[in-house]
């Protein structure tokens, strides 16, 4: 009889493990999911202009595509990320 309750207490706090390790996997994965989704939704104008930039090989397309590109903002866009980074 003591050896059937040891046993019966060994399933029951593996199975309550189980159900532990399987909640934080569904929030993980759920938050994950959130954090994507803001993401995504704050477009930056930069990025904007980046991807609707002329597919031509012409010399003339390629400089007005260099002189549209604003590269003064990297600098505060990669502390900008820096800091996301180091808050996960």
């Amino acid at each position: 009889m003591k050896n059937q309750k040891g046993n019966i207490f060994i399933i029951v706090a593996f199975l309550t493990v189980i159900l532990v390790l399987a909640a934080a996997l569904v929030f993980g994965v759920f938050r994950r999911g959130e954090e994507e989704t803001n993401i995504g939704s704050n477009i930056d104008p930069q990025v904007q202009k980046l991807e609707t930039q002329n597919s031509s090989d012409e010399v003339a397309s390629i400089e007005k595509d260099l002189n549209d590109t604003d590269v003064d903002s990297l600098d505060i866009e990669v502390s900008a990320a820096e800091q996301t980074i180091e808050r996960l």
